[in-house]
This record gives structure tokens, sequence and C-alpha cells, in this order.
């Protein structure tokens, strides 16, 4: 059975039985881009000085109109 969103954030173990980076509250996704998308994000990063995942969880609560 698949575990609920918030089933899955209480395991803090990953799959080689070691603690995980993920910090309360965050689940790991795996998105596919295109290289022109992949290397925008990437400039975009390094100009702004965050990581891209900052830039792209900025982004989605943007899009969403999610509440910081």
């Amino acid at each position: 059975m698949l575990p609920t969103m918030a089933e899955h954030r209480k395991q803090r173990i990953g799959p080689r039985g070691g603690e995980t980076t993920l910090k309360p509250g965050q689940v790991k996704k795996t998105i596919w881009f295109n290289d022109d998308e992949a290397e925008a994000i990437r400039r975009a990063a390094f100009e702004q000085r965050v990581s891209e995942a900052a830039l792209v969880r900025e982004a989605v609560r943007r899009f969403f109109d999610l509440a910081d």
C-alpha cells in the first residue's frame, strides 16, 4: 500500500538505511528538464547565488501562489 505524503515525511531513513538529508516537511522529487530549461535554471541560480533546488522551489511556489 502506498504511504501518504505525511507518512512518507515521517520516515527519515534513506534507501541504504541511513538518515536522509531531507528537512522536516520536504519531499524528494526527480524532475527531468530539456537542455535549454536546465541551462536557464543553472545560469539563474549562479547569477542569484542560490541553489538550483531553491530556485525551482521558489518558481513552483510562485506558479501555484503558495504562501512562504
